[in-house]
């Protein structure tokens, strides 16, 4: 098969974002959070929880290694589900020290359930330097934005052929008969992506 990408006309952005795990949550008074202990003895590495795909190279890694003499640590899952998911086992006792991964979508989730504490990244001159678009999605003290990306879905040129069956330009489109039962993508539960492309739905159609 010979897949191709096309982009619909509606796209929701998804900001993944890092930040600092367990811990007092400042950014919501209703919430009572308390400060828990972290579950690795304090050893001089700095442990990551993030997914698979992190696109940190390994000379970003050996240049942080050197010029801070802190050994990195990844504990690695497959999406920011995975992460959110690691992050509510290990409540009571947290594994890591950074989180980079959770997009917008699930950050409300792990803000709710006291998993983040504040990032001192905010005080910094360099926060200024973020766009005020990164910001749109949170800019409270609990996490930072990392990256962005677009939905996107993956067609067969063989299928859709521009004749017998178009390329769908709009979400409208997917909602044809002869789209009925053709179109995937992964679990909302537990993908990024799939939660992006479920949120996006639900905006454009109520719009």
């Amino acid at each position: 098969m010979n897949f191709k990408l096309f982009t619909l006309t509606t796209i929701l952005l998804t900001a993944s974002l890092s930040g600092c795990l367990d811990g007092n949550l400042s950014d919501n008074q209703n919430i009572d959070c308390t400060t828990l202990s972290a579950g690795h003895d304090d050893d001089g590495k700095l442990r990551i929880l993030t997914y698979d795909v992190l696109a940190l190279n390994d000379s970003m890694i050996e240049s942080f290694e050197t010029a801070t003499g802190i050994e990195i640590e990844f504990i690695k899952e497959s999406d920011a589900g995975g992460i959110l998911d690691q992050m509510m086992l290990t409540k009571e006792a947290q594994q890591a020290d950074l989180m980079i991964g959770l997009d917008n979508s699930y950050l409300q989730t792990a803000i709710e359930n006291c998993l983040l504490r504040e990032t001192l990244f905010t005080q910094s001159p360099q926060y200024q330097n973020i766009s005020s678009s990164s910001l749109e999605a949170y800019q409270g003290k609990l996490a930072i934005p990392f990256d962005q990306g677009t939905v996107c879905l993956n067609y067969d040129e063989n299928f859709v052929d521009g004749e017998n069956i178009t390329i769908p330009t709009s979400l409208w489109n997917l909602t044809e008969p002869q789209w009925n039962g053709k179109t995937s993508f992964p679990s909302p539960l537990s993908s990024s992506p799939g939660r992006a492309f479920m949120l996006a739905t639900i905006d454009y159609f109520e719009s």
